[in-house]
């Protein structure tokens, strides 16, 4: 199982009967060295029961301890009540008083438990969830998310990706306003390597990545995309030259 980026770590300390007391080591909410596609939104929206925007009226000072309070803006999934109490983990990020996070969390033992939550203080991170969610409600599209790497642990940020649909570099797409618009679909892997569209046509999907330094090789990626579904890609290089 995934586990999520370390926020927070304590120091416990266990008293023994003698009246010593043993300090034992901080909990480590460690992660593999080894870059993966996920958690992407799709699989983050999967596994939460509730995905909730909300603003926070009290935050918990420490892990396990008082479930942070939460008042419901915008309900994605489930059916949150107005107001509702979250408790976090060791490894779940800790919610600040008056901020507001797109909360994705599960019911556990009769309360309802953070899975994680994105700030809107990361607006990069929190529009592509809402991008996501938005893509996802009009049930046709085909989410994409993918990741370029050039060994196990090593992501390649500013690769170019260009996508086409059935054989054609341009692609039919719904406009916002009604109608169709005919658009190129033209990503960048970012800084973890990490590139996504959202709202896709369902059809047959061909990448082309393009490495602008032409120190590594890619192989054309080839995927059927269904409507409604989530495609997760993950594209490692075929040559990789030493910067």
């Amino acid at each position: 199982m995934w586990k999520r980026a370390p926020t927070y770590r304590a120091l416990w300390f266990l008293l023994l009967g003698s009246g010593a007391i043993l300090a034992v080591p901080s909990l480590a909410c460690s992660r593999s060295p080894e870059v993966s596609v996920g958690p992407t939104p799709c699989s983050l929206f999967s596994q939460a029961q509730k995905v909730f925007e909300a603003r926070v009226l009290r935050g918990a000072e420490m892990p396990f301890a008082e479930p942070s309070l939460l008042e419901v803006e915008r309900t994605h999934k489930g059916e949150p009540a107005p107001r509702v109490e979250v408790r976090s983990g060791m490894c779940d990020p800790m919610l600040v008083e008056g901020h507001r996070y797109l909360v994705y969390a599960v019911d556990r033992d009769g309360e309802l438990r953070l899975w994680t939550a994105i700030p809107r203080t990361d607006p990069d991170r929190f529009e592509r969830h809402r991008s996501f969610l938005a893509a996802r409600g009009d049930g046709g599209s085909v989410m994409l998310d993918g990741l370029v790497a050039s060994s196990p642990t090593n992501p390649v940020p500013g690769v170019r990706i260009g996508v086409a649909l059935d054989g054609q570099d341009v692609i039919t797409r719904p406009s916002p306003g009604g109608g169709l618009t005919l658009t190129r679909v033209e990503l960048e892997s970012d800084r973890q390597g990490h590139f996504y569209a959202y709202g896709l046509p369902p059809g047959e999907l061909a990448l082309k990545l393009d490495d602008p330094r032409d120190r590594r090789s890619f192989p054309e990626i080839r995927a059927e995309g269904k409507a409604g579904e989530c495609l997760e890609l993950d594209a490692r290089a075929l040559r990789s030259d030493p910067f």
